[in-house]
């Protein structure tokens, strides 16, 4: 029934199987495995969590104690971007003007940037030399007095979305599908994990994670980046993200073609108080093959109230851009809908809560939220009722995405369609 100003949608699932987890783990065993994680009390997240779940892994600032793999990462996120000299000469003149405005800020664009005559550029347009500007002309100076002055987390969320993230993530994702990534914010993975607690093993329960951004695949829905930007005081949702990492990088590492040279990893981000930001690499380690799947995971932090330090993040956030799209081209597409066959046997399963330890902002709506407060601990997903189950599994049928929530309007969604398949919603009514 349709009356003016409102529409109603009902999605009516099919029954569910009693024992879903135990059918799933029949039926694709070594993904379950991937996906299962043990916690001590579900919503306390913490330290403990993290050592148990890498299975004999390493937790570690020092790269010389992990294997070659994480050396070769980190140094090409630190590789200077290269663009041509030539661009220096352009016909193009608003290219040559935001190289000009760039080369201002002469120590930290030379962080960044590398002129050479023969090098292949990693540098096109003028993007990133409008980012850096915007960053040091913007923010940069501030960033001491927000640390000190200013207890709204909301206000160091939007700063680090937007300064340092969405310039190398969203913007590309969008004008290049072949990039293999997009950038979304406080959604709900496309598929859950199992936790089980050590008080009661074997007991498994579905939780299906939600981050405050994250750099995900469109075709397999596993992200790439998941961060998290101030919890409470005793950052349980650092430990949370970490959990959420390795599970993450097992299963990456199952969607990985057979013939794959490489080895997937994920990035986690948490961005603490003082807003010094913690960046995790996570892999997993070993034999791929075997039973225990270890993970580890190497640590390194960038004080954001050092310029310098501001500078070296966003270069290697626009290097991560391309070790991404060449991680994304070697997910095999055989296996693009395994995450959804688990969201969809699943989907009729309680979910636990997100059990987040506060609420935070989101979109154009930036909250003030003092940090360290108690947050509500909730049905996932309540305000937005396009991201149940149910509704997503009929959408991923018909190639349908929600693509933006308007703020203001907390049940409307705009909504982002790959296919004309307006009709076919209202055929399934």
């Amino acid at each position: 029934m349709f009356y003016m100003g409102s529409v109603y949608l009902v999605i009516v699932s099919p029954a569910q199987p009693v024992d879903a987890i135990g059918n799933l783990r029949r039926d694709n065993p070594t993904l379950v495995d991937c996906l299962q994680v043990m916690v001590s009390e579900l919503g306390a997240w913490d330290d403990h969590d993290v050592e148990r779940n890498l299975r004999g892994g390493k937790l570690t600032r020092d790269i010389n104690n992990l294997s070659p793999e994480f050396r070769a990462i980190q140094d090409a996120l630190e590789q200077p971007r290269v663009y041509r000299f030539l661009d220096r000469n352009s016909a193009n003149g608003v290219l040559r003007r935001m190289l000009d405005l760039a080369q201002i800020y002469g120590s930290q664009f030379e962080r960044i940037f590398r002129g050479s005559w023969y090098e292949t550029p990693t540098v096109t347009g003028d993007q990133e030399f409008v980012a850096l500007f915007n960053l040091l002309r913007c923010v940069a100076p501030a960033m001491p007095a927000i640390v000190d002055r200013e207890s709204s987390s909301s206000l160091k969320v939007s700063h680090f979305n937007v300064y340092f993230m969405q310039p190398p993530f969203w913007l590309p994702g969008i004008l290049d599908d072949s990039r293999g990534f997009k950038y979304r914010q406080e959604q709900s993975w496309r598929f859950p994990m199992f936790l089980e607690t050590t008080v009661q093993p074997h007991t498994w329960g579905k939780f299906t994670p939600r981050n405050d951004c994250m750099v995900v695949s469109p075709h397999h829905g596993i992200p790439f980046i998941i961060s998290e930007v101030i919890s409470d005081v005793n950052e349980s949702d650092r430990r949370r993200v970490l959990v959420e990492a390795i599970a993450l990088a097992r299963t990456g590492q199952f969607l990985l073609k057979s013939s794959s040279k490489k080895r997937f990893f994920v990035v986690a981000l948490y961005v603490d108080a003082n807003m010094v930001v913690s960046r995790y690499i996570v892999m997993q380690t070993g034999d791929v093959n075997a039973g225990r799947k270890p993970v580890s995971i190497h640590q390194k932090d960038f004080d954001f109230r050092e310029v310098n330090e501001q500078a070296d993040f966003l270069r290697d956030m626009y290097n991560l851009t391309t070790q991404i799209t060449s991680l994304s081209g070697d997910l095999d597409q055989d296996k693009s809908d395994s995450l959804h066959f688990v969201l969809a046997t699943t989907s009729k399963l309680p979910s636990l809560s997100a059990m987040r330890t506060k609420t935070k902002a989101s979109g154009a709506h930036m909250d003030t939220i003092a940090e360290g407060s108690a947050g509500a601990h909730g049905p996932q997903d309540e305000d937005n009722v396009f991201e149940a189950e149910d509704i997503q599994n009929v959408l991923h049928r018909m190639d349908y995405e929600i693509e933006s929530i308007p703020w203001g309007v907390r049940a409307l969604d705009f909504s982002g369609l790959r296919t004309n398949a307006y009709a076919s919603i209202l055929n399934l009514l």
